[in-house]
């Protein structure tokens, strides 16, 4: 590459095939969606996921799955769904469950251990809801 043009160029062509790819290996495994303006469906076949969290401050809040992915299919008619954020589908009658943890600071964020002791027993317990 030779310029930042064909760089861009050649991330824009080949990112649904990589994400797609890389995604396939979490199928069947919690989709956490980690605020209110990430991607409410990050990947192609996220529906394959059995358990939806999303992660705010103090809360997780678990989503009823198949009611979930058919507000994405429903926004999806108004903006492709790879652009959908949670904020675009969220709605109160989607919870299935409410986690109160403890916020974690951004260095706290960024420490793969703290993050696993934070979420880890909320995780588990939302899967054993699913």
């Amino acid at each position: 590459m030779r310029k930042f043009e064909e760089l861009v160029e050649a991330y824009s062509m080949n990112f649904d095939k990589a994400t797609s790819s890389c995604y396939a290996r979490l199928r069947n495994m919690p989709l956490i969606v980690e605020c209110f303006n990430d991607a409410a469906y990050p990947f192609n076949h996220a529906e394959d996921c059995d358990t939806v969290l999303c992660v705010a401050s103090n809360t997780v809040l678990q989503f009823e799955e198949r009611r979930y992915f058919e507000a994405i299919e429903s926004h999806g008619r108004e903006k492709p769904k790879l652009q959908l954020t949670l904020s675009h589908v969220y709605a109160p009658s989607l919870i299935k469950t409410r986690f109160i943890v403890q916020p974690l600071t951004n260095d706290e964020r960024n420490d793969p251990a703290k993050l696993t002791q934070n979420y880890s027993e909320v995780i588990k317990k939302a899967v054993e809801n699913a």
